[in-house]
């Protein structure tokens, strides 16, 4: 079986939150999508857990018409709340405003959206090669089926087959305590309290009994001595020995980071990577999805310029890269910095505003060192959709020569600094 037409098709592998959403932006012209999965169709019902979606990701989903129904699966929050481990004691409060959802339910309201613009879905199957021409890619899949697209985006996350190419229902809460950390937030929707659980001297798991028997290879697996975890945290607030008692299971998560890859395009720029496929890491700042739907959005935008203009995906493909990893790579800094310091010991070190803070009294950030939730606020503060549908980037397109740098003053603003070295 083959899919081939004269007309534009992009083929997308990996129908998670990054692959559809650049579907969605992709149908919105006259552009075939397929997607490729190697789950079964029903597996996105139990997938994950909950996500932080900041504006700069609701944005991109406002765009494409899906404010509404974003709406009837999501809990607004509109702060941060530091807490000190031990006592509950709020150490700071943070404007924040962000949405709360379950991945479940992103992904289902995605598949429906897409769907209804007439997207072609292969379930149960996986790349076996990649062969780029000059104008079109072969993709050969496991099952022996062949798609002919002019693009092919790799959305399937870190394990992409595309290399080969106490809670407040108004706060999101976090408490710190010796070399862990624990987020919490309700997502009443669901009727489920998000509790994770950071330990970040974790190692071998010598701490819950596991020295010897921990496997690191599996990205989730269960949990089942939660005697051992209520033990680890037990100098933590009485509210979390009250909820880990009531506990029935756990699912520990091994987080991954991918190598900085010196390309996320092909020569010819017609095989494309975008979220975690291009750019995984630990999820420290709350963005890991955000940056997917943007990557999604901004990809999807350029591409429908370059189907109806007929300029070359190279100029595409580099504009991308271009916009997207001044974001990116500050998004890196923020997660590595977050890993620095919530793995240390002492709890003025791992938040430094309480160096400046009386007993009994509010914490505030110093002025000569601005606190790692002011980067991630500057951050936040971006439309990545307006910004790829810029005239400038039109221009870029439409040039034969090498696309330049976009200097935009946002952008600017996201140069933090030297990037912190791996532990």
């Amino acid at each position: 079986m083959a899919y081939s037409s004269p007309s534009s098709i992009v083929c997308i592998v990996g129908a998670g939150i990054s692959g559809l959403t650049a579907a969605a932006y992709l149908l919105q012209d006259n552009v075939r999508v397929v997607l490729v999965e190697r789950r079964s169709e029903d597996s996105d019902k139990s997938v994950g857990g909950g996500l932080d979606l900041t504006a700069n990701a609701t944005a991109c989903l406002d765009a494409i018409g899906l404010k509404s129904a974003f709406a009837q699966i999501a809990e607004l929050k509109q702060r941060v709340d530091v807490r000190r481990g031990t006592d509950g004691t709020t150490l700071l409060s943070l404007p924040r405003p962000s949405a709360m959802v379950h991945r479940a339910d992103l992904m289902v309201m995605l598949k429906e959206h897409v769907r209804k613009l007439g997207a072609d879905f292969i379930w149960d199957d996986s790349i076996s090669s990649i062969a780029e021409g000059s104008d079109m890619v072969k993709v050969m899949l496991q099952s022996g089926k062949v798609i002919e697209a002019n693009v092919v985006i790799g959305a399937d996350g870190h394990s992409s087959t595309n290399n080969v190419y106490q809670s407040s229902k108004n706060a999101m809460n976090l408490w710190l305590g010796p070399s862990r950390s624990i987020v919490d937030w309700t997502m009443t929707k669901r009727n489920n309290y998000h509790l994770q659980i950071n330990d970040h001297v974790f190692g071998e798991g010598e701490g819950y009994g596991l020295e010897g028997s921990f496997d690191g290879t599996h990205h989730a697996s269960q949990f089942s001595d939660l005697p051992a975890l209520q033990a680890r945290f037990a100098d933590f607030s009485e509210t979390f020995s009250l909820i880990l008692a009531e506990a029935k299971s756990c699912t520990l998560w091994r987080t991954a980071e991918l190598s900085e890859l010196p390309s996320w395009s092909s020569a010819g720029g017609r095989v494309v990577l975008i979220g975690d496929a291009a750019h995984n890491f630990p999820p420290y700042a709350g963005q890991g999805a955000a940056m997917a739907i943007e990557d999604a959005a901004v990809l999807g935008t350029l591409v429908r310029r370059t189907v109806k203009s007929g300029t070359t995906m190279r100029a595409a493909a580099k504009t991308y890269e271009r916009l997207r990893r001044p974001r990116i790579d500050a998004c890196r800094n923020i997660v590595r910095a977050n890993m620095h310091t919530l793995s240390l010991e002492k709890l003025e070190d791992q938040f430094p505003p309480l160096q400046m803070m009386p007993s009994g009294g509010a914490a505030t950030p110093r002025a000569d060192e601005p606190a790692t939730m002011d980067r991630l606020l500057a951050l936040l503060d971006h439309n990545p959709v307006q910004e790829a549908s810029d005239s400038e980037l039109l221009e870029s397109l439409l040039s034969p020569a090498e696309v330049p740098r976009v200097k935009r003053p946002h952008i600017k603003k996201l140069e933090f600094g030297p990037t912190m070295e791996k532990q």
